[in-house]
Order: C-alpha cells, then sequence, then structure tokens
C-alpha cells in the first residue's frame, strides 16, 4: 500500500514470517505532510526519550494513514526511506527511492507526497487521488522598494539572468522539467541541469536558499508546499502569482 500527494497505492502485504498485520511504512520529511513530532508546537513540552517508533513523526499523512490502519485493522512501523528520494529510474534502469524499495518488495506502504506519473504507474498501483495540483515560484518577500522588480511568472523567471531558480532533485517536479519538450520548460531544464547546484535536496533546502539567497533564488515547488511556506512565520516568503505547471 502507498499513499501519495497525488493519489494512493494499495498492494499485496510482502510475503514474511512476521505477523502479517504489520506492515512497514518507508516515509520521507516534507512539511506539512509529514513532519518530526519533536517540531511540533504540541510537543514541544513533551521529553525526546518519549518521541519513539511511530510517535516521531507527525503530519497530514500520518493522522490519514492512522485512520486508515484503525478502519482495515492492520498496524504499522514508520520509517524514514534508505536514500532520502521519492522515487525515479537511473541510468542503470533501477529504480530509487520509496518507489524502489516498494518494488524490491523492502516495505509495504509509502506515505509521501509524491506524484502520480506513467514511469511510476508502469510498476505500482495507484487509488483514486485524493489531492491534486499545480505548481509555482516560491521567492524572497521583495521589501517594498523592490516590489515592482518581482518575478510574477514563469516566462518572466525563464527570461531573465539575474535570479537563479531550482527544483528539488529527484521529485515530480524535476521529472517534468527533465522530459518536458516544450518552452519555457526546456530551456530552464538546460539551464538547471548545467548548474546542478541550483537542484535541492528536501523542501527545507529549498526554503533556505529562497530565504538566504535575498532574492538571488527561487525556487520552483508544488503549491501547497508554497502555501505552508507562506504562511508561517518568519513569514518571508512569497508564491508567484499564477501557477506554472498544472
Amino acid at each position: 500500500m502507498i499513499l501519495m500527494a497525488d493519489g494512493c497505492k494499495v498492494c499485496n502485504p510482502r510475503s514474511r514470517k512476521e505477523s502479517p498485520n504489520k506492515l512497514t511504512v518507508a516515509t520521507i520529511i516534507e512539511t506539512p505532510y509529514v513532519f518530526w513530532s519533536a517540531d511540533s508546537p504540541a510537543h514541544h513540552n513533551t521529553p525526546p526519550e518519549q518521541l519513539q517508533g511511530n510517535t516521531r513523526f507527525d503530519g497530514f499523512l500520518i493522522e490519514l494513514l492512522g485512520k486508515i490502519a484503525t478502519k482495515a485493522n492492520f498496524t504499522y512501523a514508520v520509517q524514514l526511506v534508505k536514500d532520502g528520494q521519492y522515487g525515479w529510474v537511473d541510468e542503470d534502469g533501477q529504480w530509487k527511492g520509496m518507489i524502489g524499495e516498494l518494488v524490491r518488495k523492502e516495505v509495504d506502504i509509502a506515505l509521501a507526497p509524491l506524484t502520480i506519473m506513467d514511469q511510476r504507474n508502469a510498476v505500482v498501483d495507484f487509488t483514486v487521488p485524493f489531492l491534486e495540483f499545480g505548481a509555482g515560484i516560491l521567492t524572497k518577500k521583495p521589501q517594498n522598494s523592490d516590489s515592482k522588480g518581482a518575478i510574477k511568472s514563469l516566462a518572466e523567471l525563464a527570461n531573465q539572468t539575474d535570479v537563479e531558480y531550482g527544483v528539488i532533485g529527484g521529485g515530480a517536479t524535476f521529472h517534468f522539467f527533465r522530459t518536458s519538450e516544450a518552452e519555457p520548460f526546456k530551456t530552464m531544464w538546460t539551464f538547471m541541469n548545467s548548474h546542478p547546484y541550483v537542484f535541492a535536496g528536501s523542501f527545507f533546502e529549498a526554503l533556505d536558499r529562497v530565504r538566504q539567497g535575498n532574492g538571488k533564488y527561487a525556487a520552483i515547488l508544488e503549491t501547497p508546499v508554497i502555501e505552508f511556506a507562506s504562511n508561517h512565520l518568519p513569514c518571508d516568503t512569497v508564491r508567484a502569482m499564477s501557477k506554472v505547471i498544472a
């Protein structure tokens, strides 16, 4: 079984000697879907030693998994995906990330903001999507004097050289740009691929780059995480006015 930000996959549990009703869950830290419980205001006064096992994790998908487990009568153990990746095929045709762990039957469930893609759909089965969204541009909130020059669209971002931009490496948006033949996506991929340092390893890394870049770095991310970043303290980032990918 796999839960994704764009959908879910259900598969047969792995063959094993341990309890068939206890499933292994691979996840990745991606606020607000999955995050460390210790980072939640509800646990600020909770001693670290009390946050063990599944209680280490919190978030929308963690709560959803709990409700499904109760309804379907199974227990589970949550662990981080070993390579920190969502799921993509390398040059040798081998699956990486959570999709790879599922394909190799190392885990029963992948719980993460994964996007339904044809390539993934060929090796795992998806249920009906529970969340659909596009992607947008996350930038540093401009000062009043700089607001006129703020980037507000993908075309503006692609047709300038002052602000660098990137995506999370290995994610769905990364693969969208890598495989697109349409403009300006193809031109933007050429830039990013020739400057690999612009790729972020996670949402938090992308957010830090935007905040520390002083307006010189923009991250192309899924709209839910952009909204999360823009509406939480210190509220120093802003989303471009329109979605760049539908």
